[in-house]
């Protein structure tokens, strides 16, 4: 009688690692889109007030106009920059990413109360996940025109990872992150 063995390799993470992946490709080619529809509007913004100023004739408004073609410029480069940072999406496989760690390196200004329930959760997400938190804290600081607090909190209803902006205008702004369940976990040590 012969006999058959075999190896059985746990493939469960090799699995996880080739489906962040593909999200990520995906989410990248949505970043694309997103982020060239974003530029072509602050161009259209950079024609208008173009447009205006050779309408007036050398008055008080034309260093406005300048002004605000000159912080439209500087957006449509931190755009550029920003997309270049999430050039490497997909490069590196995916990792377990401590949440306590990725907020303990934010760098809060003095004036503004940071508050998060998270304890002992980690992210299967690709290494960039981390830049997201940097962003979206450089977004609120920069946007957010009386930022006093900025809060973070862990809930267990999972989908697939997505981003939304939830927040009231005038209220504040408010992010959620949709982590699905088997790419997050919860650290015993941290318990």
């Amino acid at each position: 009688m012969l006999g058959v063995e075999g190896i059985i390799h746990d493939i469960s993470e090799r699995k996880l690692a080739e489906d962040a992946l593909r999200q990520a490709n995906k989410k990248l080619n949505l970043l694309t889109g997103i982020t060239r529809h974003d530029i072509l509007n602050k161009i259209m913004g950079i024609t208008g007030c173009i447009d205006l100023i050779h309408e007036l004739v050398l008055s008080d408004d034309v260093e406005n106009l300048i002004g605000r073609i000159e912080y439209k410029i500087k957006r449509i480069k931190y755009q550029i920059e920003f997309t270049r940072m999430y050039q490497y999406i997909g490069t590196e496989e995916p990792k377990w990413q401590n949440f306590d760690e990725i907020l303990y390196r934010l760098d809060f200004p003095k004036v503004i109360k940071f508050i998060s329930d998270i304890r002992g959760v980690a992210v299967y997400a690709d290494p960039m996940f981390e830049k997201i938190f940097f962003n979206l804290l450089d977004n609120s600081l920069q946007h957010g025109q009386n930022v006093t607090q900025i809060t973070a909190n862990f809930q267990q209803t999972c989908t697939d990872i997505t981003i939304h902006e939830t927040g009231e205008s005038g209220l504040g702004v408010k992010f959620e992150i949709i982590v699905p369940n088997g790419k997050w976990r919860l650290i015993e040590d941290s318990l």
